[in-house]
């Protein structure tokens, strides 16, 4: 498993599932890389996203609250940024972390009239960090091209969906990131053009987490019945997904922009207690 540039990693949830598999005596030694250069999503990325969405009022993003957005702000912004490569001089982190934190508390006074973080504790979970996760941070891109001139088989898996992409999504829902097919040269390091076969991967219907236009959405009883047949309910969040019909239109625009080859359409059995199924074409 590699864990290219382009994701913002939350260490706590990342160190959770490793534990989790130790507990089950499996390791990940050899087998799990973390690019040096993936940043890391902190306390305060997490209460800045929460902040923000609150202030928003009726006009609400429908974020997560995972802290994604604010680390990828920082991210371009680069002069506010923890990346895993940091973990390996923790005293110039510990440095880095108090002038971050005396940013933040100044844009959380004046924005929201918050109370202000620490740095000590931060720092404290970073060495923890440290700790867990550098035995598996390298540069990711190196070890991925290596692979390729090795001759192994790599599959690139893509985040949430097309049109929650940052420039090719319904704009402004969408998510920090290039989550279409585009966005895989950039996010790891490896051109377009050594990928043999794009295949992307569709629900027999639509669903949606978040506000934003949905056309074919089914606010009523067949939605509900497609979010219970189908478990759509956040993985991380809980909170129920939007469900609808098949968007053919929507699809069309992903295979397009992303050059897929197939689709592997899931959930068909999720439908089959309806009587009637409607496409949006």
């Amino acid at each position: 498993c590699v864990i290219t540039n382009a994701v913002v990693v939350d260490p706590d949830t990342l160190i959770k599932e490793i534990d989790k598999l130790a507990q089950k005596n499996i390791t990940l030694n050899d087998r799990l890389f973390i690019s040096e250069n993936a940043h890391l999503v902190l306390d305060y990325h997490k209460k800045e996203d929460q902040l923000r969405e609150e202030s928003l009022g009726k006009n609400k993003l429908g974020t997560t609250v995972r802290g994604i957005g604010p680390c990828y702000a920082d991210k371009v912004g680069r002069s506010h940024t923890v990346r895993m490569a940091d973990l390996r001089d923790l005293k110039k982190l510990k440095a880095k972390l108090q002038t971050i934190v005396d940013y933040k508390n100044k844009i959380f006074a004046a924005l929201y009239n918050t109370e202000p973080i620490s740095a000590a504790p931060l720092f404290e979970k970073c060495k923890s960090y440290a700790d867990k996760l550098l035995p598996f941070i390298t540069d990711t891109t190196e070890f991925l091209h290596k692979s390729i001139a090795d001759g192994k088989s790599i599959l690139f898996e893509g985040a949430q969906g097309t049109l929650l992409d940052l420039d090719h999504g319904t704009f402004p829902f969408v998510t920090s990131s290039n989550s279409s097919g585009l966005g895989m040269p950039a996010g790891s390091g490896v051109p377009a053009k050594m990928v043999d076969k794009f295949i992307g991967v569709a629900k027999a219907y639509t669903t949606r987490v978040g506000a934003g236009p949905f056309p074919t959405e089914q606010d009523n009883e067949i939605g509900q019945y497609i979010r219970d047949e189908g478990n759509e309910y956040g993985t991380t969040t809980g909170r129920p997904r939007r469900c609808g019909w098949f968007d053919a239109v929507a699809v069309s625009y992903a295979v397009t922009i992303s050059a897929v080859d197939s689709i592997a359409l899931m959930h068909l059995d999720t439908l089959a207690g309806l009587k009637e199924i409607k496409i949006c074409r």
